[in-house]
């Protein structure tokens, strides 16, 4: 084997997702954005620090065990960790149609990343969950659809005849579902949910 192709072999290796993947969250951890030396991780894991070092630099793979430990020390699937996808939302995006964006975005929301609006959640869930919503959006869909037929000069008319469409939408939404939805926002937390 000539040495061109050894390095490019030991670039392949080295830039492989799990090496790759390891080595990001060895220097900022998904959720602490610390950086976790070899020693924290072989002792975590029961393993020599060169066995890291291996496992960094793509010399060597972790077993399945020693695969859970390290998806489970920084918080991800094992899945994330040898692919760099996440799979486990792949069924809710065929399923639904949503984008990785999407269902990026409702984690957040479950995870209460709007902590100053706990009720986020409830209100996305009861919204969701009321056909007439679907109905109101393919109408103010419909009010743009139409703007060829008018042309540019009443796209202000247009523009404010959606907002107004959904502006009554949405009051008449909350004027009927606020009692529910800070009832299931107050559920939520008796139940030691995030929401």
């Amino acid at each position: 084997m000539s040495k061109t192709s050894s390095s490019a072999f030991d670039a392949e290796i080295y830039y492989a997702p799990f090496a790759t993947h390891f080595r990001d969250f060895m220097d900022s951890h998904p959720n602490t954005g610390e950086k976790t030396t070899q020693k924290a991780i072989a002792d975590y894991l029961g393993v020599r620090p060169q066995t890291v070092s291996c496992y960094a630099t793509g010399q060597s793979l972790p077993n399945c065990e020693q695969l859970l430990k390290i998806a489970d020390y920084f918080g991800v699937t094992c899945d994330f960790m040898m692919t760099g996808r996440r799979v486990e939302n792949k069924p809710v995006r065929e399923t639904l149609g949503l984008s990785e964006n999407t269902v990026q975005a409702l984690k957040l929301v479950k995870e209460g990343y709007w902590e100053d609006c706990p009720a986020m959640l409830p209100v996305l869930d009861t919204l969701l969950g009321e056909k007439d919503f679907y109905t109101a959006i393919e109408k103010a869909v419909d009010v743009f659809a139409n703007k060829h037929e008018y042309g540019d000069r009443y796209q202000q008319f247009l523009e404010w005849e959606c907002k107004e469409f959904l502006d009554s939408f949405l009051l008449e939404f909350f004027r009927k579902n606020l009692l529910s939805i800070y009832a299931k926002n107050k559920e939520g937390e008796l139940n030691g949910d995030d929401s």
